[in-house]
């Protein structure tokens, strides 16, 4: 346990010595919030409902998606310990020349930076519900719902993101890939805009894949718009999608393992 917990610490020692990412993370962070604010306040001038949200379920929505996205911000930044970086210039030999497996290393390293981050995450959520920008949830049932169904999501997420990154064994870069990857599941895990306020088939497209059980399911839960009575099938769902892409994944990286060979020790 010691040296899986020393492992999983490497990523937030390496984030403290680069606390520029952290200031414009911050900055970004800020900026968004903002102008997401003004925005909903302006959209919803002339109505006090829409695609069944009013104007503080919107602004709580669009705030803590902020937030969200932040717990995996080190997978949109340049990063030397990248995969893709790793396999570019061969560095990557050396995960396999470890006590500790290639998959197991990449698990601790992933968990480290989400909790590096979603510690600020966490933070930016109580400031923002101290000074009333967000609402809170409106029982302890919600709450306990929206979290499940937070960390739930984050599973997806890290398996999604890790299928991306392991393409790189096959195209030796996958930046395109990344782009295309997290320009989609922005947009229909409801990142961009509450997947609510788009075409019912849109939502029903949305529903059939796994990127809106990231943030719009829990985010919905949150703030009401997902009744409680729906979320167990939510959260089961959820779990069918972690499930099945840990069974993808776990493939990825045996055929992985056989395609790399490495000499020495």
């Amino acid at each position: 346990m010691s040296v899986q917990w020393s492992l999983a610490r490497v990523p937030v020692l390496t984030e403290l010595t680069h606390r520029s990412r952290l200031a414009s993370a911050a900055a970004m962070g800020v900026l968004q919030v903002v102008l997401g604010y003004f925005l909903w306040h302006a959209l919803y001038a002339g109505t006090t409902v829409a695609a069944g949200m009013n104007v503080d379920q919107a602004v709580t929505y669009a705030t803590m998606a902020v937030l969200v996205t932040r717990i995996r911000w080190a997978s949109r930044i340049f990063s030397r310990d990248a995969l893709w970086s790793l396999v570019n210039d061969g560095r990557i030999a050396y995960w396999f020349l470890r006590p500790v497996s290639a998959r197991r290393y990449h698990l601790l390293k992933s968990t480290g930076e989400a909790l590096y981050w979603g510690g600020w995450s966490l933070a930016g959520y109580l400031v923002a519900l101290a000074t009333g920008l967000i609402q809170p949830p409106p029982d302890p049932a919600v709450a306990l719902a929206s979290v499940v169904s937070l960390l739930l999501g984050q599973v997806v997420e890290y398996h999604l993101l890790l299928a991306v990154d392991l393409l790189c064994f096959w195209m030796t870069t996958n930046n395109n890939a990344r782009r295309v990857y997290h320009f989609i599941a922005d947009f229909l895990s409801g990142a961009f805009v509450p997947l609510w306020y788009l075409p019912d088939a849109v939502v029903t497209f949305a529903g059939l894949l796994p990127f809106q059980s990231t943030l719009n399911v829990p985010l919905s839960l949150y703030t009401g718009r997902i009744p409680p009575a729906d979320a167990p099938g939510q959260l089961m769902l959820q779990a069918g999608w972690c499930v099945l892409l840990a069974g993808l994944t776990r493939v990825m990286w045996a055929r992985v393992e056989r395609r790399v060979e490495t000499q020495g020790g």
